[in-house]
């Protein structure tokens, strides 16, 4: 719980059930996509952290809303940034 509190992300209930959480279900379910069987906290936002040996933080995202992810293309972009500034 510290290291969640330290990376700045959220939980509640009111951080986890806004307009942009049923923007991200109606996007998902039009994808054919369905929500499964919640595990963990229900109220617990997540958050995305590419960090380097050394602890160079290179890439972060937290999310805003339910079904808020981090972008996999700028998470490798950013990874692939560092290798070449490294």
């Amino acid at each position: 719980m510290r290291a969640y509190r330290a990376a700045g992300l959220r939980r509640g209930v009111v951080a986890t059930l806004n307009l942009r959480t049923v923007t991200n279900a109606l996007r998902a379910m039009k994808q054919g996509e369905h929500q499964g069987r919640t595990q963990g906290d229900p109220w617990q936002l997540g958050g995305a952290f590419v960090i380097l040996p050394g602890g160079r933080l290179v890439y972060e995202q937290r999310s805003d809303a339910a079904g808020d992810h981090a972008d996999p293309e700028a998470m490798l972009a950013a990874l692939a940034s560092a290798g070449a500034r490294a």
